[in-house]
């Protein structure tokens, strides 16, 4: 009696299929073929490939920018999301699909230079309590401007809490920090300044509406809310078009949004950027800015502002954008900028200011801030 013994082997001269012989299986792999990718990338962004005879197990699919290997996050046979590589410098990349010494063509993807410089860049950091990270940059960025940056990465958790606080009439962004004992915070709505029109947010503070919010207010300034719902961020957009988006905000249920605040515009929804209006000047302005973004999960918060004025320039909503997604936001809004973006931090800078609002140390009294503690 003869013994059998089971082995593989692959074939792999010219041809569109690769066969595989396993005992008594034969299992004949085709050639991937990519047909389109993201349009551009940077480090640790996600990358969409779309093709054709992928395989679903997504370890048997090697993906590489140019040489290097990215990671696949997930595998359909027509269809990979895999994280960018560090590609260094690199302008663009050549991105290929390989199974079973099979290789795919080869689609170019282009590297966002800025975006890649945000996500790769060495900030100072300090560790504000587990899981509420500050940090710091200053550095050429959107051409050969200075930019200065500040950061608040928070990891929401039942020792970090997310919050709304508000003021009865105004105050210093610290001032209102220190009022709802927090840790750190940035300000957050607008609000009537120096003769401009009434444009109040909505906001609800657990479960209570504690101010309504102007109507007939330009949906630039209210197309987006920041809801936090058993300590969960989320930040929707609103596709009603009008100018009483107030309203929609009031309408969600307290059942599902126990906190929410209205803001705008929105800049990143399920991680593609908006299609900002550059064309006008609350978007297009070089100046400071207050944003926030989420992860999916709604459980890591980005808090971001930008200085003005001094040795440093401001920046555009559209740039606010692609610092945002840079860092991992995946839904992102547009909070009140110019001289009201600030940050506080406890125990840091200035009794807790860290940046320099319009240049110097003055803060703006606002009326709202998004904190943790």
């Amino acid at each position: 009696m003869l013994a059998f013994i089971a082995f593989s082997f692959l074939t792999t001269s010219c041809g569109d299929s690769v066969n595989v012989n396993d005992g008594d299986t034969k299992i004949t792999v085709s050639s991937p073929s990519i047909t389109s990718v993201t349009a551009t990338c940077f480090y640790n962004s996600t990358v969409v490939i779309n093709g054709s005879n992928f395989s679903s197990n997504k370890e048997d699919n090697i993906v590489k920018f140019g040489t290097v290997q990215a990671t696949v996050m997930s595998a359909t046979k027509t269809t990979l999301k895999v994280t960018t590589p560090d590609l260094g410098t690199a302008a663009n990349a050549d991105i290929t699909v390989t199974i079973a010494d099979k290789v795919s063509n080869a689609r170019s993807i282009a590297v966002d230079a800025d975006q890649n410089k945000v996500a790769t860049y060495d900030w100072t950091e300090h560790t504000v309590k587990p899981g509420v990270i500050y940090k710091t940059g200053q550095f050429t960025l959107f051409g050969p401007a200075q930019r200065r940056i500040y950061v608040l990465d928070v990891t929401l958790n039942a020792s970090n809490t997310l919050g709304i606080g508000v003021s009865t009439s105004t105050a210093a962004t610290v001032t209102i920090c220190n009022d709802y004992d927090a840790v750190a915070g940035v300000n957050a709505g607008y609000f009537p300044y120096n003769g401009s029109s009434n444009k109040d947010p909505y906001i609800r503070i657990d479960g209570l509406t504690v101010q309504a919010g102007h109507l007939d207010v330009n949906q630039i300034f209210t197309n987006s809310a920041l809801i936090i719902h058993n300590n969960v961020a989320t930040v929707r957009k609103f596709t009603n078009s009008g100018k009483n988006l107030n309203l929609v905000a009031a309408a969600i249920p307290p059942t599902q949004a126990q906190n929410v605040i209205v803001c705008g515009p929105m800049l990143i929804t399920s991680g593609v950027i908006e299609n900002l209006d550059m064309s006008v000047g609350h978007n297009n302005s070089s100046t400071g800015r207050t944003g926030l973004g989420v992860t999916a999960d709604g459980k890591r918060v980005f808090m971001v502002v930008v200085d003005t004025g001094g040795s440093v320039t401001g920046i555009s909503t559209l740039n606010l954008a692609k610092i945002l997604q840079a860092l991992g936001a995946e839904n992102a809004m547009n909070f009140d900028g110019g001289g009201s973006s600030t940050m506080f931090v406890k125990n840091q800078g200035n009794n807790g200011l860290v940046n320099y609002p319009a240049g110097g140390t003055w803060q703006r009294p606002v009326k709202s801030v998004i904190y943790v503690k």
